[in-house]
């Protein structure tokens, strides 16, 4: 038994390390969804989670450090990896695919100070 609570804890742990949370939606209209949940304001976007709109829907996520990414109607995209490290820039490692339709992107603050990378 005590393996199994051990087992579960590791388990839950690497899961929480693996998906950082990458923005917050602030604005959505029309058919719109994250992963297979109805979008709305306010929900946090992980890492690697799909957004989706329909014909008529669109979707506005504030990344964690104060960027944009605004996907259109009829579009599939993923966050796959928004990793900020402010203390080294250069460590900063952002991933945005655009699977079909639409996207825009502005940078966020610290992504801007990593464009290097």
């Amino acid at each position: 038994m005590r393996r199994l609570i051990i087992l579960a804890s590791m388990t839950l742990m690497a899961s929480a390390v693996q998906a950082a949370e990458a923005g917050k939606v602030i604005f959505v209209a029309g058919a719109a969804q994250v992963v297979d949940r109805k979008a709305a304001e306010g929900d946090a976007v992980q890492e690697g989670e799909l957004l989706q709109t329909g014909a008529d829907g669109f979707i506005y996520v504030k990344t964690s450090d104060n960027g944009l990414f605004i996907l259109r109607p009829n579009t599939k995209a993923r966050i796959v990896a928004y990793h900020i490290d402010r203390a080294n820039p250069e460590n900063t490692r952002v991933k945005l695919e655009l699977i079909s339709g639409v996207a825009r992107s502005k940078s966020g603050d610290e992504v801007k100070r990593a464009r290097q990378n």
